[in-house]
């Protein structure tokens, strides 16, 4: 996530949580596998290896000790959660504080995992100059990293080969 700020600003007072806002229905209607965007001057932190009997007022109780939260997504399927949480924090130096001080930290037995969340990738003005893919949004097609993979392809295939060479000779 980048420190830099822009004009958009985080969801207001009356956007807070358990409040049914067009931005929370939003949030909970969109895809389950989409990934939300957040306004530059917020930042959204990943919570993972979540106890089921967790819930979002629970996520709250916890997060906010470490500044005022916008929203929270505990990633649902059907009515279980899937053991990970978006908690989006109206300003970054409390979603800093909270990975430091709840990174690790043992929940109901199990040790959570607290960063940043990625932003999505999006491929933006993708080129082809000959059989290289150009994008200015970053994402890796590029020429070597596909040898990498198809380096990788063999090494595989050589080692399926030579447990086969093995079991014929047996």
């Amino acid at each position: 996530m980048n420190d830099s700020t822009s004009a958009e600003s985080c969801p207001k007072e009356s956007d807070e949580i358990g409040k049914e806002t067009s931005t929370n229905k939003l949030l909970h209607e969109s895809s389950e596998n989409s990934v939300q965007t957040t306004p530059t001057n917020c930042a959204t932190l990943f919570c993972s290896n979540l106890h089921p009997r967790i819930a979002e007022p629970h996520l709250e109780k916890l997060f906010r000790r470490h500044g005022a939260i916008a929203r929270i997504h505990l990633s649902r399927n059907g009515g279980m959660h899937r053991g990970y949480a978006f908690i989006e924090y109206r300003n970054k130096e409390d979603a800093r504080s909270a990975v430091a001080k709840l990174h690790g930290r043992m929940l109901l037995g199990r040790s959570l995992v607290v960063k940043f969340a990625r932003s999505p990738k999006v491929n933006v003005n993708v080129t082809r100059v000959g059989s290289t893919t150009v994008s200015e949004s970053g994402n890796d097609n590029t020429p070597r990293r596909r040898e990498d993979v198809s380096r990788k392809i063999a090494a595989v295939r050589r080692a399926i080969e030579v447990a086969k060479e093995r079991t014929r000779g047996r």
